[in-house]
């Protein structure tokens, strides 16, 4: 596979991967004595997130994989006890694509060394591949670090319905609402402590289908100056949807909107978020108009992570 374009140092690569992300993910776990709350879920799979960027990025040929392969064995236990926690709940299949599931079920059943991709994707040599994956993941890491993003993922997507209201009673200098039982002392503040959570969820979730298009669009642009025939081309779009198809499998537990819960949840935020604004809006604006758009552009916006389409975004 080319590295067109790249100037990446892979040994730095895993370093900032193990210091930045594997390491604060293995601290959260170990950190969290009760194994069925909300908050032993959420670091469980953020664990587990952690180890598929790791194996996407071999498979990328962004990390090393003598060394990304040591890595995975230093920390090799802890990542085994997050991966038994996650499949031994009801909702694995929820929370984990079925292509993500096929991967761990076979890293982590001993006939093979880990990190064993003897095969890589075919990949044209005018994607830049190893660049396009720093791109993602890096914006992955900073949203993942976000501490009110944290609460809205842990509300949206793992909180079972009686805990989803339970974050309704924290403010915004409550922390990360994963305590099985609420402060009563605390004031009812409806979903306002979900807002800036929020926004940055919406930012990340515009920014990937936009690494996604300039991806596409620098290798087309690469390919009419290297005047590629059409089925060269067509290879090219259809390894980077692959690719990109991966990036959203690896973190579907925290955007899991091709499930109706994690996503009407969402899409309630969004309703609370749109009516608190409506005072801001020009008076020649109606406030149902002014909901109802907000809420239908942010459906749009969850469909490249595989909400389905609605009549009203144009099905």
């Amino acid at each position: 596979m080319s590295s067109y374009g790249v100037n990446l140092d892979p040994e730095a690569n895993v370093v900032f991967f193990l210091h930045d992300r594997l390491e604060p993910a293995l601290q959260a776990a170990t950190s969290i004595n009760s194994t069925g709350s909300v908050a032993a879920v959420y670091s469980n799979l953020e664990l587990l997130e952690s180890f598929l960027w790791l194996h996407l990025g071999v498979t990328s040929d962004y990390f090393p994989q003598p060394l990304a392969r040591r890595v995975t064995y230093e920390y090799a236990v802890p990542i085994l006890k997050a991966y038994e926690a996650i499949m031994e709940t009801k909702r694995s299949e929820t929370w984990l694509a079925q292509p993500m599931r096929n991967i761990m079920s076979e890293e982590f059943s001993g006939r093979a060394p880990l990190l064993n991709i003897p095969e890589r994707p075919a990949v044209p040599q005018l994607i830049n591949l190893p660049t396009i994956f720093q791109n993602v993941f890096l914006l992955s890491n900073g949203f993942a670090q976000q501490e009110q993003t944290a609460r809205v993922v842990a509300a949206i997507s793992i909180a079972n319905e009686r805990i989803w209201q339970q974050p309704i009673t924290i403010d915004e200098s409550g922390g990360f609402p994963l305590d099985e039982e609420p402060d009563a002392q605390m004031l009812n503040k409806g979903l306002s402590w979900s807002h800036r959570g929020f926004f940055q969820m919406v930012e990340y979730i515009k920014a990937v289908p936009q690494v996604h298009e300039d991806a596409l669009n620098a290798f087309v642009e690469r390919s009419e100056q290297k005047k590629q025939p059409p089925n060269s081309v067509q290879r090219g779009r259809e390894a980077l949807d692959r690719f990109f198809e991966r990036v959203k499998q690896v973190q579907q537990w925290r955007l899991n909107f091709a499930y109706p819960d994690p996503r009407e949840r969402f899409l309630q935020i969004a309703r609370n978020v749109a009516e608190s604004s409506v005072q801001w809006t020009s008076p020649n604006e109606a406030p149902y108009e002014v909901v109802s758009g907000f809420q239908a552009e942010i459906a749009r916006l969850l469909q490249y992570w595989g909400a389905p389409q609605s009549k009203s975004a144009g099905a």
